[in-house]
């Protein structure tokens, strides 16, 4: 059957639509790190699986990628430009579009990574400054920036958080003297709600979770120097509890369970975990200690359980008590996700390793070493598995491995 132009035209124009097999955004769609994805390869071969294509014109950055329907989207500096790049499912470029400044400081390139709804697309550069574009060609919808106009202060290296969708508001946070975390109206930019700033804290790099708690929907994410519980309504702080780095770094997305919120930081800080109490208002502590300090390489709970790196190791820890499970000195300090019950991890020098998610043991199956192609740069952008495809940015360059059986 022939489609007229006017239905084509029509087909065109309406917003892109999320199925399952989307990640939508940082941490996919429920924030979890966890992949739909099944029907994938448990085993590769000993020189890693089938490359479908590498793409080299990402740009400078440690932004991940989000993929919805047949488009993969990332983000790159280019001398003065933070650019966001649109790809098919073939590597080929369909736009690049400028977002704002760039971040020339330490560890120059992008952070964050861009979500999707419908038909916007909204990148925060390290500046601060915040873009809302159109999916489908790159074209700017609204513009604001929270360093100038809201007097947000980030940290030594920027703002790294991934702005979050929900519902109608996009969530950043903003830490100004007055304002923590702020609510937009994802369709015109204007302020909807603010976290009043009364732990006189600043942003960090942490991208939140939104969960539901016994009926009361919260947004959990950590600042400079503590872990918030924010009503996804209202703004309100509903709770809170210190969580303090050397170098004000909290970064690892928290992971919740069952009323647990754990969260990790790097430079020998450790863990915490903490109880949400009936009601969602307050929180008592229940262990801490040093066994994982995961930097910003993120974290995956399971069943109780929660995976991540350390700086010199890949545990799995009890939520509830804090125990190790297993503690595995082979794989290193770098980033995690997970699909289809494997773990896939990518160290900081490039090791991308296939570990079977299981509590009893650290079990290794596969590994191979992802190419440098010159960069000295650490391998710090989060692998994402969707779509039988197995996604790993590193500097310029994307490269896309297939995983499916």
């Amino acid at each position: 059957m022939k489609l007229s132009n006017s239905l084509l035209a029509l087909l065109a124009a309406l917003p892109l639509m999320l199925s399952a097999a989307d990640w939508p955004c940082f941490n996919g769609r429920r924030q979890d790190n966890i992949s739909p994805d099944t029907g994938l390869l448990k085993e590769w071969p000993a020189e890693g699986p089938k490359l479908l294509f590498k793409f080299d014109k990402c740009g400078k950055g440690y932004s991940s990628v989000s993929v919805v329907g047949d488009t993969i989207y990332t983000a790159g500096d280019f001398e003065d430009d933070c650019m966001v790049i649109a790809l098919d499912s073939s590597g080929k470029q369909k736009w690049a579009a400028p977002a704002g400044g760039t971040w020339n400081s330490s560890y120059p390139g992008t952070r964050a990574t861009p979500p999707i709804d419908g038909d916007n697309l909204y990148i925060m550069n390290a500046l601060g400054e915040i873009n809302c574009l159109n999916a489908k060609d790159g074209t700017v919808k609204w513009t604001t920036n929270v360093s100038f106009k809201l007097k947000g202060k980030k940290g030594n290296w920027g703002y790294a958080e991934s702005p979050l969708v929900d519902g109608n508001n996009l969530l950043c946070m903003v830490g100004s003297a007055e304002k923590l975390l702020v609510a937009f109206d994802k369709n015109t930019g204007k302020e909807v709600w603010s976290t009043p700033n009364s732990l006189g804290d600043t942003a960090s790099y942490c991208t939140p979770v939104i969960v539901n708690h016994k009926g009361l929907r919260t947004i959990i994410t950590m600042s400079q120097k503590n872990v918030l519980g924010i009503d996804s309504k209202t703004g309100s702080l509903l709770w809170s509890f210190p969580h303090a780095t050397k170098y004000d770094v909290n970064a690892s997305t928290p992971v919740y369970y069952k009323g647990y919120v754990y969260v990790s930081s790097g430079y020998g800080i450790g863990n915490d975990c903490y109880l949400i109490s009936d009601d969602g208002k307050s929180v008592a502590k229940q262990w801490s200690n040093t066994l994982m300090d995961n930097h910003h390489g993120g974290l995956v709970g399971l069943d109780g359980y929660v995976y991540g790196t350390a700086e010199r190791s890949f545990l799995c820890l009890e939520l509830a008590t804090g125990k190790a499970a297993w503690n595995a000195k082979d794989i290193g300090k770098g980033s995690v996700t997970y699909a289809d019950g494997m773990l896939y991890t990518l160290s900081e020098r490039g090791k991308l390793a296939l570990v079977e998610a299981s509590p009893s043991a650290e079990k290794l199956v596969s590994s191979f070493q992802v190419p440098a192609e010159g960069s000295k740069d650490p391998f710090w952008a989060h692998p994402v598995a969707i779509n039988g495809v197995l996604y790993v940015r590193h500097g310029g360059n994307l490269f896309a491995y297939s995983v499916k059986k």
